[in-house]
């Protein structure tokens, strides 16, 4: 997880499509765009003053859209478009019907806008020319996107309805209906699927071609975004639980929960990669998660192991066996090692993980794996045959050794502590 931090608050956050740039909208009106990887500042593109809270780029990232409004004072919006690489203005729109968000079509040519009169608008980028009203929906529209071949549109809307538009006529094709407000939609890259993120706690995935729906994604609290994936294989949904969750759109599995927000997150993508997911939040920050590409650690090595301390003589088997199963450390062999901790009548708890390279180097997390961890040191793992050695960088050395097949008595299988045990520690981590 890399964490972005602006002077002052910061309103919407957007990323190129192809990564390279970071967009900041600011309270004062002003855009700034930096350089993903080295952070300086490309250009500032100052605006009336006015708020700017929704940025969106193009598709091939030559234009940029920005929303601004005064809010408090007037409903009046601004939706300006401008040339990314001069950072110059080409078009301005001013409307007193407000704007929620704003999305380019796949040429660049036509904007479409979500209004809180119930409507969406589309109209052309160059000229300004108001092209189409989308009308049917019973309150705000929030949320509007583009089919990947331009020629339907996808609205989101506060009536618990989303909905799916013929874009060359305005013509409403179908409603998926859902149980309570919804906040976000965005097709598929082959705009086979619909994803949807509601107020019902829910992620909705839908047949864009019947609106049939396919899958529904549980969540704990409402979801405020979801966006497929580059390769359309997976979804990350963003939620007012502070979490970012990725799913597998096949199964429908989640894969991971990214935890380290401080509020509510309202926006969250993936790179074009796929590799990247880029995360907004209510708490001022904008995070990268990174995918790590697991290891592949020396074979032999994967297993249950305990921290032996008397060694070079042995512990008694009894001793041997407590630690094995109280305070063992469970290797991957993807380079993931938990540590675990418990007490002689509880199941041990995750404590601590590591994650080490091939090499054996490893990265020191407290806890139990997650996503949104800083690394509290570095430590290097040798290991020959049954024995091994973990030397913390600054600190001591622990010598190992691998634990022996464990041997359940009566009590521990038929009180269910044996399979709790088994499922809790050597089940596979995501």
């Amino acid at each position: 997880m890399t964490t972005l931090y602006e002077e002052g608050a910061v309103t919407a956050v957007m990323f190129s499509p192809d990564g390279k740039l970071r967009l900041i909208a600011l309270p004062d009106g002003n855009v700034r765009m930096r350089d993903t990887a080295s952070g300086d500042e490309i250009a500032l593109l100052k605006g009336d003053g006015k708020v700017v809270y929704f940025a969106a780029f193009s598709p091939d990232g030559a234009r940029l859209a920005t929303v601004a409004a005064n809010i408090s004072a007037s409903p009046d919006t601004t939706v300006r478009v401008w040339d990314v690489s001069g950072g110059r203005e080409i078009a301005v729109q001013k409307t007193s019907h407000g704007v929620y968000s704003a999305a380019f079509s796949p040429d660049g040519a036509r904007i479409v806008t979500a209004i809180p009169d119930g409507t969406a608008r589309i109209w052309e980028v160059d000229s300004g020319r108001e092209l189409a009203v989308l009308e049917g929906h019973e309150r705000e529209v929030v949320d509007a996107a583009f089919s990947p071949d331009g020629k339907r549109l996808a609205t989101a809307s506060k009536d618990k309805t989303a909905r799916l538009w013929d874009a060359g006529s305005g013509r409403e094709v179908f409603v998926l209906d859902h149980s309570d407000a919804v906040n976000s939609v965005a097709f598929s890259t082959d705009g086979m699927r619909l994803v949807t993120g509601s107020n019902d706690d829910k992620a909705r995935i839908f047949d864009a071609a019947s609106g049939g729906e396919i899958a529904v994604l549980q969540h704990p609290d409402d979801v405020l975004d979801a966006n497929f994936s580059g390769d359309g294989a997976r979804i990350v949904t963003a939620s007012y639980d502070r979490n970012a969750r990725l799913w597998e759109l096949g199964s429908g599995e989640e894969i991971a929960v990214l935890t380290g927000h401080g509020a509510p997150i309202h926006s969250a993508a993936f790179s074009p990669d796929g590799e990247r997911v880029f995360t907004a939040a209510q708490d001022g920050t904008v995070r990268i998660w990174t995918k790590l590409a697991p290891a592949s650690l020396p074979d032999g090595i994967a297993g249950l192991w305990y921290q032996n301390f008397t060694s070079p003589e042995p512990m008694p088997e009894e001793v041997v066996k407590f630690s094995c199963v109280k305070t063992p450390g469970v290797v991957h062999a993807d380079g993931l090692i938990v540590i675990f901790d418990g007490t002689a009548s509880e199941l041990p708890e995750p404590v601590q993980h590591m994650r080490c390279t091939s090499e054996l180097s490893c990265k020191i997390f407290g806890g139990p794996p997650a996503q949104g961890q800083t690394a509290q040191g570095t430590a290097k793992l040798t290991f020959t045959g049954d024995a091994g050695n973990m030397c913390v960088e600054g600190g001591e050395c622990t010598v190992l050794a691998r634990c022996p097949a464990l041997a359940w008595n009566d009590e521990e299988r038929n009180s269910g502590f044996a399979e709790a045990w088994e499922a809790r520690v050597l089940a596979p981590v995501k």
